[in-house]
């Protein structure tokens, strides 16, 4: 080994090493006294990545535990409030119980304000803990409780989340079907037994006027979101004699629907409408139909259908009027003591006259009149304005003549005011004035066609439309709330194609909306209503209505196109509607014995609604415990990760400190002696 003073290798060898050693017991003693493996990115830059995820994880799963106790605590907050709805539900049933009792002497009337009070509490309680119809909490409650894993970043959020779908559960008497939808008969009418215009009375009066479109059948229509080209059903009333068998007959009709596999049919059904008898306070009975969850629109399809309805010709006759225009004759007929030849019928149609002439023999009953009257009108040689388009029919001891032209868009052809005539004759007969004998007296109905809305949901008003030519476009865009409180927007267009007609505007909008497959907007029904534009009676408009709640923004067409005018004339083009909650609905009583019992069988079904509600509710709690439990699990486990791969092994990290220290020292010492060994130099040059 040669020597050297220049270059002392061995000193350079002991240097590196006290260095390696000096940084060796440099990170022993920070990870001693930090009590962490991984001080710096440098100590293992791999492990610490992972280390830090999970510690991230940790932190994500701890706050993920306070929501779901905050979540937990909302559920007993919840829970609470409808064990206190169950208690007044309690009492309520048993104020109808006693209300339904034959042998009740007291007066119903007091009960009632009591069983009335305990539904305005009931509604009371449901919103103070949200879960009134469209309450806060009356939704799928989602909280974020972490620990998710997947294939994407959505699926690790969508199961990191914990729902609780409340939409369904909601508790006020709406939701518990106490306060229904409802679609009543017109107003201050009665069908009841006592009445001039009861059922009986109306069956007896239509069969007799033969004015029966199929005999022991009448029709009612229904229209609503999912059926909204109408679900007719015919109801045998042949064993109906008063307002309880009615109400049977057309139940027992809806029931038979449940074998259909339409779908419109099945909308119907799922809509729950069902047909009773409700009594006003006057004690005026009137046919109604309810449904829990859906509005909806009832007419009558024929004269027996109408008059059940309250919509009467003549409310001293009791005889439902027909939905095309009628005139009833001003005399009542008296038999004829000689014959009266060529007598003049004389029909007024948009400005011109066109006239019919028959013969009455001596002792003709009024139906040889009818007869009479109804060959001339239906002669090949009658004029094409009137013939085959009207029809005399008997009203009572009065003779009426209807507009029977068909017409698909539901509008009569002729105004009611130019629907006039007057029979002349040549000569007087005994019981007859000369030349008036039957002059007509115009009847005018308060609802063409019969249709009657339910009141107690969202609805606009009905609004003129003109259908649209040519190039012409408008579009509309419905607006709904969702439960989780973000808007959805939902844009159609109307053209001539789609929008010429009413009607035409009317399906499209309706199968638009349920080709949507949003369940808020597929509650959206557009129907028809007489008076669109507030003025002739065989106008119509279009009217929206909803169970939920929605808006509809017009876009702007031109004047007089599409939708176009409010019945209060202010424009509406270009406009944001809001639908306004109707008043009304079938609110449940105990006025009366029956109203009592019914209210005993809604109560019953509340009670099993309310129960799974709570039900709900009850499994929500669980779920969150469940949640809270799994998530305390998976941070002790990620803590336990992530301290095997940060945290110090101090046994082993003691060790090596003494290592490095000793490796310390024996460095020190062997490099004093490397940087003493060049003064053996010296030795060879004394020599």
């Amino acid at each position: 080994m040669a020597f050297s003073i220049n270059t002392n290798i061995a000193s350079l060898q002991a240097q590196e090493y006290l260095r390696q050693s000096s940084e060796f017991q440099g990170k022993t003693i920070n990870r001693v006294t930090s009590g962490l493996r991984i001080v710096n990115a440098g100590d293992d830059a791999a492990g610490l990545a992972i280390a830090n995820s999970f510690r991230s994880d940790q932190a994500v799963l701890m706050q993920g535990i306070r929501n779901a106790n905050d979540g937990l605590a909302t559920l007993q907050t919840i829970d609470g409030g409808i064990s206190n709805i169950s208690k007044l539900l309690d009492r309520a049933r048993s104020l109808a119980a006693q209300s339904a009792s034959g042998t009740f002497t007291g007066s119903r009337n007091v009960l009632n304000s009591e069983f009335q009070s305990v539904l305005s509490e009931i509604d009371r309680q449901a919103q103070a803990i949200g879960l009134d119809k469209n309450g806060a909490f009356a939704r799928e409650l989602k909280v974020f409780i972490g620990g998710g894993r997947g294939a994407s970043e959505t699926d690790v959020i969508s199961n990191g989340l914990v729902s609780v779908d409340l939409t369904s559960s909601a508790v006020d008497t709406r939701s518990l079907g106490l306060n229904a939808y409802r679609a009543a008969g017109k107003e201050g009418t009665d069908i009841g037994g006592s009445s001039a215009t009861s059922v009986k009375n109306i069956l007896s009066r239509t069969e007799n006027t033969g004015s029966v479109e199929m005999a022991g059948f009448t029709k009612f229509s229904f229209k609503g979101a999912g059926f909204s080209n109408g679900v007719e059903i015919s109801v045998d009333y042949a064993s109906v004699k008063d307002t309880e068998s009615l109400v049977s007959a057309i139940n027992m009709a809806i029931a038979q629907k449940a074998s259909s596999s339409a779908p419109e049919d099945k909308a119907f059904l799922a809509a729950g409408i069902t047909a009773k008898v409700v009594t006003d306070s006057s004690g005026r009975q009137q046919l109604a139909f309810d449904s829990k969850s859906a509005a909806f629109q009832v007419s009558g399809e024929d004269q027996v259908a109408m008059a059940f309805m309250g919509q009467f010709a003549d409310p001293l006759l009791g005889v439902g009027r027909s939905a095309r225009p009628e005139v009833v004759a001003g005399q009542d007929f008296q038999v004829p003591a000689a014959n009266i030849d060529d007598v003049d019928l004389t029909i007024n149609v948009g400005g011109s006259n066109y006239t019919v002439q028959f013969d009455i023999a001596s002792g003709d009953s009024m139906a040889n009149v009818i007869s009479a009257i109804n060959t001339q009108l239906a002669d090949p040689g009658t004029d094409a304005a009137i013939r085959g388009k009207f029809q005399a029919v008997a009203a009572g001891n009065r003779i009426a003549i209807r507009n029977i032209q068909p017409d698909d868009s539901g509008t009569a052809t002729v105004n009611e005011a130019e629907l006039n005539f007057k029979v002349t004759m040549s000569k007087a007969g005994t019981g007859f004035a000369a030349a008036t004998a039957f002059e007509s007296a115009i009847v005018k109905s308060t609802n063409s066609g019969g249709a009657v809305q339910s009141t107690r949901y969202s609805d606009t008003e009905a609004y003129k439309y003109t259908g649209l030519t040519g190039g012409d476009k408008q579009d509309l865009t419905f607006s709904v709330m969702k439960q989780d409180g973000t808007q959805v927007n939902f844009k159609m267009t109307l053209d001539s194609t789609n929008g010429a007609t009413l009607d035409s505007a009317i399906s499209f909008i309706n199968n638009t909306l349920q080709a949507s497959s949003d369940k808020d907007l597929m509650k959206i029904v557009a129907v028809k209503e007489q008076n669109g534009n507030g003025t002739a009676v065989d106008t119509y408009g279009l009217r929206l209505m909803s169970s939920g709640d929605f808006s509809l923004r017009i876009g702007t067409v031109g004047a007089n196109k599409g939708v176009e005018d409010k019945s209060t004339g202010a424009v509406a083009q270009g406009t944001l509607l809001r639908a306004g909650e109707s008043a009304g609905g079938g609110k449940t009583d105990i006025s009366s014995q029956g109203s009592a019992q019914d209210a005993v069988s809604s109560l019953l079904r509340a009670v099993t609604a309310l129960g799974e509600a709570q039900a709900v509710v009850g499994r929500g709690q669980n779920q969150f415990n469940y949640a809270v439990s799994l998530a305390s699990t998976q941070v002790t486990n990620l803590a336990a990760s992530e301290s095997r791969i940060r945290d110090a092994d101090l046994a082993q990290e003691a060790a090596n400190l003494t290592k490095a220290q000793l490796l310390q020292q024996a460095g020190i010492a062997a490099l004093a002696q490397a940087n003493s060994a060049p003064q053996a130099v010296l030795s060879l040059l004394r020599g």
